[in-house]
């Protein structure tokens, strides 16, 4: 019988003790039922073995050793049950490195047990390179009272994973960890999850990293709560680790208790060699209990982790509970922590101040929220930049003796160094509020007085409205957003409060409606109208232009096929017996053929030298008797005019990508075989026909030579470029024009007489942009849809090397300008200087336009990483309670570009990249983007980004 978690009783069964050979069967180990291993026992590299529906016993004292092999050196143990007694061992570290454990139980628990000091154990840490796994998956209970250890020492070592699945309760009461020392080391992930059951994590558990971070622990019940009474760390490591991050989601409650911790701090190294605080996400369906202390600080001159809470109901801090995400430096900044409780939000300690940037706390609740104690967003240096705090309930109260808002600092910038209060209902406010620039109230009813120290005196708004900056409205008491009937202020109500179902998430309009003018739920554009042609078309995907030309025929009914040129010209001029003629008239700056697009006394016109051409008007010509020769008779390279002699380096380009013999003016400029194809085209050249006065022409000729000998004379076109005399804006569409609305406004579909849309050349309106025919072609950094393609840089989001460019990020950003680590990677943070072109986007002082790309399934050589699988791509960060603009906006830029990215999923053996993101972030704000990938492994990856005055 089992008494305490200890054995007492006796073993029924055989007993088995082997001290010699390797075992590879159940056999080997054990008879009867239970089956019960005893002594020291080698186990093959490679054993899966599966004891039949019967329960499985470790007896006090035994070991299971994993022999040498290939690796990974795998173990599997499937009983009905398992249980390891006190000093029971597995261990996978003297055979090898990267040894895999997974028990599992197929009818009942899965139970560690020890006794005073002695405790069961399975041990595949590793002393060189990377730890191995440990894989534990029951049926009934996860009952840990052993040690599990996958560390891993040394440089460049990676600890390995530990993955906990129960259907019923976990109990963690013995240490389990994974961490990484040594330089350039990282820790492993941890994972503990529930389908129905509790979880209790009472004793430690660590993931700590050295330089190169800390791994991301999950717990997680679908059905239960979660206890942490011990301490939970994943610091990142001196100098610059980073530290890993934090999911905890319990489906009842999440309790933290008195004198436990969850700890996640970054590296602590000298000036910038830092690293950041933990991102921590709780997600829990009751009540949120804090009695202990969270603490995700940022190493000096580095950012605090943030700290992400949703309560179904309650977010509770009782008597000691403290929160901190505070970091020193004066170019470090506290983190954010960032409240949303369902019903009601009872706060204590919670500090986010900072050396440098001030942090920022911002709580909101369905009932009232209660400030019993100090909330703390200072920047205290001499330089410091004050961030700020926002209160958003139907009742806020900010009590004495204790109760505090301070958001100071010796500079502030717009809308920063500030404490907003947004109170629908009633608000009692003796408590203090300091600030550097303003104490604001934004109030339903009567406006509620300040009875303690407030600096400076309060600013009452009543009733706010307006689109942002302004404030937005509040929305009462009574809202019921989400009931499914609608009520005013809402002008939709599905019943829900989720976003891109037909009603927006807040029931302020629909959504989903391509030509409503905003561009949510998956469009590329909407420009508001269902108009085709105009730039965005009906579906709200942009207009695009890929014609595909006429082709001009080369003269001889029997070798005019040998050569032809194809031509983007849209209305050409015809023989009379309808063909394409070989002299094409274009005026200056009419589109349809001038692709330059601009009345510039010169028309620039796309074609292509093609050969072999299958023709039905040349029905003599054989294009299967493939041309072998081509000669460039005019214009010639080394021509006088400099014009000529541009046009005709182009066409010599265009013709050396077919790999046939070339010549021009006498000499062989290519030696090679038959265009082995029929239409067989060279790359797209632009000639350019200037003119003075009232137009000016330009001939291009080829002459060929078939298999049989054949010889085409006259591959030739000519074109002639007149003055444009049209008149933009008299509602009349005239040569060089594609439009004319009578107006002179942009992003309408017609500006300056031009179609706006992408491939026309123009960057203009929403585009990022615009090539026009290179569009989408190899090596050209702008997409078929006119936005930008990621540039070479790659920078690692934090986290197992193994695994860490299942997603990497990219952006726009001068050389010079990338922050790097010690191994020469961009860093997972990066700096945008206000003004800076060449991370700037956005010429208006005060804000910071950045463009950020993501790549999926990619490979590092840098860090060892291999490319791997990615099947799900889930956005973390910017989280979807976001409230500030620039982070409302962010989400939905990232939701539309990774969505499109997601439907090329599995990306694998090959790297995707999303197209380029315009993200905006006011100056001395920041913004972190967090996306998780799921695959051949798993990877949480964050990029964090400053905009600098």
């Amino acid at each position: 019988m089992r008494l305490n978690g200890t054995i007492i009783g006796i073993l029924v069964g055989a007993l088995v003790a082997t001290t010699a050979g390797a075992a590879s069967t159940p056999q080997d180990l054990c008879s009867g039922n239970p089956c019960t291993v005893t002594g020291t026992i080698n186990v093959d590299a490679g054993s899966v073995l599966d004891f039949a529906g019967r329960d499985l016993i470790l007896s006090t004292g035994s070991k299971l050793i994993i022999g040498a092999g290939p690796t990974p050196r795998v173990l599997t143990l499937t009983a009905k049950t398992i249980t390891m007694a006190p000093g029971a061992q597995i261990r996978g570290f003297e055979n090898g490195d990267l040894a895999t454990v997974t028990l599992e139980s197929t009818d009942g628990d899965v139970t560690m047990q020890s006794s005073g000091s002695t405790r069961s154990e399975i041990n595949v840490k590793a002393d060189v390179i990377d730890g191995g796994n440990i894989r534990i998956v029951s049926t009934g209970a996860a009952i840990l009272g052993g040690r599990l250890n996958t560390s891993a020492s040394g440089e460049d070592a990676t600890g390995g994973t530990i993955d906990v699945q129960a259907a019923g309760n976990i109990s963690v009461t013995q240490e389990v960890t994974s961490e990484g020392s040594g330089s350039f080391a990282g820790a492993g992930d941890i994972s503990f999850y529930s389908t129905s059951g509790d979880i209790l994590i009472a004793n430690k558990v660590f993931a700590e990293g050295a330089d190169f971070g800390g791994g991301d622990v999950t717990v997680r019940t679908d059905g239960g709560s979660i206890t942490v009474s011990d301490l939970i760390s994943n610091n990142g490591g001196n100098p610059d680790g980073e530290a890993g991050e934090y999911n905890l989601e319990a489906a009842v409650d999440f309790h933290l208790t008195a004198g436990a911790e969850i700890r996640g701090k970054g590296g602590a190294g000298a000036d910038e060699d830092c690293g950041d605080g933990a991102p921590t996400y709780l997600v829990v369906g009751q009540d949120i209990i804090i009695d202990g202390l969270i603490d995700t600080k940022g190493g000096f001159q580095c950012f605090g982790g943030e700290v992400d809470a949703t309560a179904g109901r309650d977010w509770v801090q009782n008597g000691n509970g403290k929160v901190s995400t505070a970091t020193g430096g004066a170019f470090g900044a506290g983190g954010e922590v960032s409240i949303a409780a369902t019903r009601s939000a009872t706060t204590r300690q919670i500090d986010a101040s900072s050396t440098g940037f001030g942090g920022e706390i911002i709580i909101n609740s369905g009932l009232f929220i209660d400030v019993l104690d100090k909330l703390n967003a200072k920047a205290t240096g001499a330089d410091g930049i004050g961030a700020r705090i926002v209160l958003q309930s139907c009742s806020v109260n900010v009590l004495a003796p204790d109760g505090e808002l301070d958001s100071r600092g010796a500079f502030a910038f717009a809308d920063f160094g500030k404490n907003t209060i947004r109170v629908s209902g009633s608000a009692t406010l003796t408590g203090d509020m300091f600030a550097a620039t303003e104490n604001e109230i934004q109030h339903l009813g009567p406006p509620p007085p300040t009875l303690g120290s407030v600096d400076p005196p309060a600013t009452y708004i009543f009733d706010p409205q307006g689109p942002p900056p302004a404030p937005a409205p509040l929305i009462p008491c009574a809202n019921t957003c989400g009931d499914g009937s609608v009520s005013d202020p809402e002008i939709c109500d599905d019943g829900n409060i989720n976003s891109c179902d037909g009603c927006a998430g807040d029931c302020a309009r629909p959504d989903d409606v391509c030509g409503d003018g905003f561009v949510e739920c998956g469009e590329q554009c909407d420009d508001g109208n269902l108009i085709d042609g105009d730039g965005c078309e009906s579906d709200c995907t942009p207009t695009g232009q890929n014609e595909e030309g006429v082709l001009i025929q080369g003269s001889g009914r029997k070798v005019g096929c040998q050569a032809e040129w194809l031509v983007q010209i849209a209305t050409p001029d015809t023989t009379k017996q309808g063909v394409p003629a070989a002299k094409q008239v274009c005026i200056d700056g009419d589109t349809r053929c001038d692709a330059d697009g601009e009345i510039n006394s010169s028309c620039s016109v796309i074609m292509q030298p093609c050969f072999n051409v299958p023709d039905d008007d040349l029905p003599e010509c054989d294009p299967t008797n493939r041309v072998e020769r081509v000669i460039l008779k005019k214009p010639l390279p080394n021509s006088k005019n400099a014009m000529d002699s541009a046009n005709a380096s182009s066409i010599v380009n265009s013709l050396l990508t077919l790999g046939t013999n070339v010549e021009a003016d006498g000499a062989v400029l290519s030696a090679g075989g038959p265009i082995g194809s029929t239409l067989a085209c060279g790359t797209p050249i632009e000639m350019v026909v200037p003119f003075s006065g009232k137009s000016g022409k330009k001939t291009f000729k080829l002459r060929t030579q078939n298999g049989s000998g054949m010889v085409g004379k006259k591959g030739q076109i000519q074109v002639k470029c007149e003055r444009n005399t049209s008149v933009c804006g008299n509602f009349e569409v005239e040569p060089g024009e594609t439009c004319d609305d009578g107006n002179a406004e942009a992003c309408d579909g017609c500006f300056n007489c031009r179609t706006e849309m992408c491939g026309n050349g123009i960057v203009e309106c929403d585009e990022q942009c615009d090539e026009g025919l290179l569009n989408g072609t190899e090596g050209v950094r702008c997409s078929a849809t006119c936005k930008a393609l990621a540039p070479d840089l790659r920078i690692p989001g934090g986290g197992s090397k193994g695994s860490d460019c299942m997603w990497q990020w990219s952006m726009d950003i001068g050389a010079g300008d990338v922050l790097k680590d010690k191994s020469g990677q961009g860093r997972n943070k990066q700096f945008c200087k206000d003004g800076n072109r060449l991370c700037d986007f956005d010429p208006t002082p005060g804000n910071c336009r950045v463009r950020v790309y993501g790549c999926a399934g990619g490979e590092n050589d840098a860090i060892g990483c291999l490319a791997q699988t990615v099947d799900v791509l889930t956005l973390k960060r910017p989280k979807t309670s976001a409230r500030r603009s620039h982070e409302i906006a962010a989400r939905a830029e990232m939701e539309s570009v990774f969505g499109a990215l997601s439907s090329s999923f599995p990306a694998n053996s090959g790297e995707i990249c999303s197209q380029g993101m315009f993200l905006d972030i006011p100056v001395g704000e920041k913004l972190r983007m967090t996306v998780k990938t799921e695959g051949t492994n798993r990877d949480t990856d964050s990029l964090r980004l400053v905009c600098l005055p």
